[in-house]
């Protein structure tokens, strides 16, 4: 899996990605998210994850999100709506990550089944993002400059 953001960083793989979402355990996480510290978060998987993975596990949840969003629109679910962008962008946005974040088997279930997004989307059984829990790069060094001055 080639990470576009940082395309010198080749050795990110399809189970170093996994792996950052077990981490995350967003199907317990989306739980009490918005209840965390997001920073304080963010500190434990800097310590876990370095700066190109997580910012490659950002990008590669962005391109997973995407392929959820067009294996939707491009089936016909019999039932003459248009899912190219069902319930407005955040929801769709929303719900995709939220089928990532429960892991690899329940990506490739919905990508296997459109019909179980759609069944997602309309009972509103998604919960926030996880996008906004995988530090970017900027967050990333913001972070660690802090904890080297706290140190």
């Amino acid at each position: 899996m080639q990470c576009t953001v940082i395309s010198s960083y080749s050795t990110f793989t399809e189970r170093d990605f996994w792996e950052i979402v077990k981490y995350i355990d967003w199907e317990n996480m989306s739980k009490i998210a918005y209840t965390l510290d997001r920073n304080l978060f963010y500190l434990k998987l800097i310590r876990k994850f370095d700066r190109a993975k997580c910012h490659c596990a950002y990008d590669v949840l962005t391109k997973k999100s995407k392929s959820l969003m067009e294996v939707l629109a491009s089936y016909d679910l019999g039932d003459g709506l248009s899912y190219k962008c069902f319930g407005g962008s955040d929801s769709w946005w929303y719900c995709c990550n939220h089928i990532i974040g429960l892991g690899r088997r329940e990506y490739l279930a919905h990508i296997a089944d459109p019909k179980l997004i759609k069944d997602r989307l309309k009972s509103h059984s998604y919960v926030g993002n996880m996008v906004y829990w995988i530090p970017t790069e900027t967050t990333h060094i913001e972070i660690s400059n802090s904890v080297k001055f706290m140190e």
